[in-house]
């Protein structure tokens, strides 16, 4: 029950190690996604060994992220709860985030510069905040403060 608590649910506030542990999680589990579909359904290279690389790869990342999309968000909701925000803001600067990310990607004269770089680094500032930042160690609208355990 402890780790559904951690990857879904709107109400409540997680600390900096639970969310670690939960961004954690979903990165393996993204990754786990991501190498079953290599060894199932990649086409084999045709000289040398390994696996071709093709655009089904590419898909295969974008489902993923749009599959932990919502775990990701109910994470990052929680976190924000123990900051004292409301969770809105951290739907806002999310959205943000991905269109920056979705711009650099299909515009093609940016994707040859370095433009990308110090623009997308300064995108992911405020989820590195949410990440590092202490939370309120007393109550506050959001609840009580989380236990200091790996699980909430």
């Amino acid at each position: 029950m402890s780790w559904l608590k951690l990857f879904w649910g709107w109400r409540g506030r997680l600390n900096r190690r639970q969310c670690l542990l939960g961004f954690s999680s979903l990165g393996l589990a993204s990754s786990i996604v991501f190498f079953l579909w290599l060894i199932n359904f990649a086409p084999p290279a045709s000289q040398g060994g390994g696996y071709a690389w093709t655009n089904d790869g590419e898909r295969v990342g974008e489902l993923s992220a749009i599959i932990f999309f919502p775990f990701q968000v109910s994470i990052l909701f929680r976190r924000a709860h123990d900051l004292g925000f409301s969770g809105v803001r951290v739907i806002v600067g999310l959205c943000v985030l991905y269109l920056c990310s979705a711009i650099f990607a299909v515009w093609p004269s940016l994707n040859d510069s370095w433009l990308p770089i110090p623009i997308s680094a300064i995108a992911a500032l405020p989820a590195f905040w949410l990440l590092l930042a202490p939370g309120q160690s007393s109550s506050n609208r959001f609840g009580e403060p989380p236990r200091n355990s790996w699980l909430p």
